[in-house]
């Protein structure tokens, strides 16, 4: 005589199921249902007119720091269950610094607080920030600035990523413009996040952006973040 299996073992199983698909793909159906994140991250003035300073006028030789104005994160494409969505996670916790001298930008260094990024649902998860924490850029090659003031340059740059342990040469676009005693810089940082031995979450795609936000400036900046 065969034994039918008993319909509360099938219940079971089944439940089980449902509960592990929640727990993978929960927080990303949320952030489709939260929206698509901020915008994208671009230049205070851009596309504003200057309205001081005039042109003409260097960036100062000597150390610019990273201020409070400051903001670094990531952005990458989701697609769970036909869901399309963006997820964004962002922190102010940055901090370095870089070095002009005669107009030429000779070396810089940004190290970011992984942990403090908020934003999406899943903003940690997606980096595995409990367990890589910090992550860093220093460039490898300097690059002359444009002494126009009010306007927004874009400059080659080339440098160390320092992501979820692993480091990587890169080479990236920064914009840059210097008005009214504030240098600012913004890049977009395309990263296959592989990589870097990164495995994202369920639904996530492993092609992303890093964002970066500079407001530099020749005061103290903002505080090192230890550990």
């Amino acid at each position: 005589m065969t034994r039918r299996p008993r319909r509360w073992l099938r219940y079971l199983t089944a439940g089980v199921v449902v509960l592990v698909a929640l727990f993978l793909v929960g927080p990303l159906v949320y952030d489709h249902v939260a929206g698509s994140g901020p915008a994208e991250l671009t230049l205070p003035t851009e596309g504003v007119e200057a309205t001081a300073g005039g042109s003409g006028s260097a960036v100062p030789d000597g150390n610019w720091n990273v201020g409070p104005h400051s903001l670094v994160g990531y952005r990458v494409q989701t697609d769970v269950l036909g869901y399309r969505s963006t997820l964004v996670g962002r922190t102010r916790s940055v901090w370095g610094s870089i070095t002009v001298a005669h107009g030429v930008v000779v070396k810089g260094t940004l190290a970011v607080d992984l942990a403090s990024l908020s934003g999406s649902a899943s903003a940690g998860k997606v980096l595995d920030t409990g367990a890589y924490p910090k992550a860093s850029l220093v460039l490898t090659s300097p690059f002359a600035l444009s002494p126009a003031h009010g306007q927004v340059h874009r400059y080659a740059a080339h440098g160390d990523l320092t992501l979820h342990g692993a480091t990587r040469a890169i080479a990236f676009t920064a914009s840059e413009e210097y008005v009214n005693g504030t240098m600012y810089v913004l890049a977009e940082i395309p990263v296959n996040l592989t990589q870097w031995h990164v495995t994202p979450p369920f639904g996530v795609k492993d092609h992303g952006a890093l964002e970066v936000l500079l407001g530099l400036t020749r005061g103290a900046g903002n505080r090192h973040v230890d550990g």
